[in-house]
């Protein structure tokens, strides 16, 4: 029974299967360069109450950039393009409030136009 594994969390969600998946798009007047989006995704693992394993690591592709870092409870990235789309998913197995990692993400990038999803990930069975 689901109900079994149903513990509290923070804000209106709660633990149940294997975790948040918050998703993050949004556009920006100023494009953010490397620099910042290093500093972004450790200040959103530590706004999450979270741990790096080891990253960021950057990439550049032909029409945007990407970032992403594995952490001890899953993953986060970001993409981000010139034109000032940026996309940034945090997907964690532990708990944590997605409507203050959600506005620090808009925050660090002043973001003028933005919408958020939180996906519960239930696994399979």
């Amino acid at each position: 029974d689901v109900s079994d594994r149903m513990t509290p969390q923070i804000g209106q969600y709660r633990q149940v299967g294997l975790g948040l998946h918050l998703l993050v798009d949004g556009l920006t007047a100023t494009p953010p360069d490397v620099p910042k989006v290093e500093q972004f995704i450790h200040g959103v693992v530590q706004e999450a109450g979270l741990y790096i394993v080891v990253g960021p690591f950057f990439y550049k592709h032909e029409s945007y950039q990407e970032a992403f870092a594995v952490i001890a409870e899953s993953h986060t990235s970001v993409k981000w393009w010139p034109s000032g789309l940026i996309l940034v998913d945090l997907f964690s197995c532990k708990v944590f409030d997605t409507e203050a990692v959600a506005s620090f993400t808009v925050k660090a990038f002043g973001l003028e136009h933005w919408e958020h999803r939180v996906v519960e990930r239930m696994g399979i069975g």
